[in-house]
């Protein structure tokens, strides 16, 4: 009875113990296959915690370009508006000397025309002046008959008239100086006509007519 008793233990024992070691050799699989796995995320891990440090490293490399480009960008805009500023500035700096040339050609160009004007404008009564003359001297050339002797008379007493002098020339008597707006006689001793009159003077000079 005790035999059957042992050896009934026994045999417990011994299926007792095969469970155990079959659980262990189970638990065993179990944690290997846990540590492998456990050893492939790791590996998966540590991989993609590589590629992501490449990949900020990329990054950064990226951005500090950018950076790098931004200050080039900041500096060539400054460089851009200190010489858009100084283009500005010589810019109304030439249209100001443009401005004051214009304003002093404009300024010469009306003085010069108000010049011309009065140059026509005095030109003119000049020219009635010496119409006048010449129809008064042949006026009084005609009435007192003296058309020949009057020039016989003269060339033979200052025996210095060219010969192509002709009576009633009036360039052979007077000259006219447009300069200083006078009408003056060429022969000393010569009688000038001034206001239809006769008059006896020497080197005799007349001013213009003023104009009406």
């Amino acid at each position: 009875m005790m035999r059957k008793a042992r050896e009934a233990s026994e045999m417990e024992l011994r299926r007792y113990m095969q469970e155990a070691e079959a659980k262990h050799e189970l638990s065993i699989s179990e944690i290997k296959m846990h540590m492998d796995a456990d050893a492939r995320n790791m590996d998966a891990l540590v991989e993609e915690n590589g590629r992501l440090r490449s990949d900020f490293n990329n990054v950064s490399t990226e951005l500090e370009g950018m950076r790098s480009k931004l200050d080039a960008a900041n500096s060539s805009i400054k460089v851009a508006q200190n010489n858009l500023e100084s283009e500005r500035k010589r810019f109304e700096s030439q249209l100001h000397t443009l401005n004051r040339k214009l304003q002093e050609t404009q300024d010469m160009l009306l003085i010069k025309i108000k010049e011309l004007t009065a140059s026509e404008e005095s030109n003119i009564p000049l020219k009635a002046e010496i119409d006048f003359l010449r129809n008064l001297i042949e006026e009084e050339e005609k009435r007192l008959g003296l058309e020949n002797n009057a020039y016989s008379a003269l060339k033979n007493g200052y025996g210095n008239a060219g010969a192509n002098d002709q009576p009633g020339n009036i360039s052979t008597f007077f000259s006219v100086d447009q300069n200083k707006n006078q009408i003056s006689m060429n022969r000393p001793g010569s009688a000038s006509l001034h206001g239809g009159k006769m008059q006896s003077m020497a080197s005799s000079s007349y001013p213009r007519r003023p104009s009406s």
